[in-house]
């Protein structure tokens, strides 16, 4: 009988460990990610140049956007360097999200500006050449 007591109170034991074990390493993920994912958005921010993807737009129209938008930006290697796969994986996925929106916004504004530019010189210039 004492043999079966100390053995159920054995097993509660090791449940309640494993369990409160579980959440640690559970939260400490958490924060791994939550890391991974500060990090990809400073980075981000750091990397990315708009002037650049603004140029794209005005001078590529169209091919630009298709540019910025199907091409997968690549993530600096030096930054993910000696960590876990679950920070790798975390910081991949929100690094190329910001880059690519942040593409597309920028390749818009450039092709926004590149059309009404083309538009402009059409009717001050090509226009008024034609006699209709």
């Amino acid at each position: 009988m004492k043999i079966n007591k100390v053995f159920h109170i054995f097993v509660i034991f090791i449940t309640v460990f494993v369990l409160v074990m579980s959440h640690i390493a559970s939260a400490q993920q958490m924060s791994e990610v939550e890391q991974a994912t500060a990090d990809a958005r400073r980075d981000a921010e750091q990397n990315f140049s708009p002037l650049s993807w603004t140029s794209v737009g005005f001078l590529c129209g169209c091919f630009g956007l298709g540019y910025a938008y199907f091409v997968t930006p690549g993530v600096p290697v030096g930054a993910l360097l000696g960590k876990s796969p679950v920070y790798v994986d975390a910081y991949t996925r929100v690094y190329q999200e910001n880059v690519k929106r942040k593409r597309l916004q920028s390749t818009v504004i450039g092709c926004a500006i590149g059309s009404a530019v083309s538009t402009a010189y059409y009717y001050m210039f090509v226009l008024p050449q034609l006699n209709l």
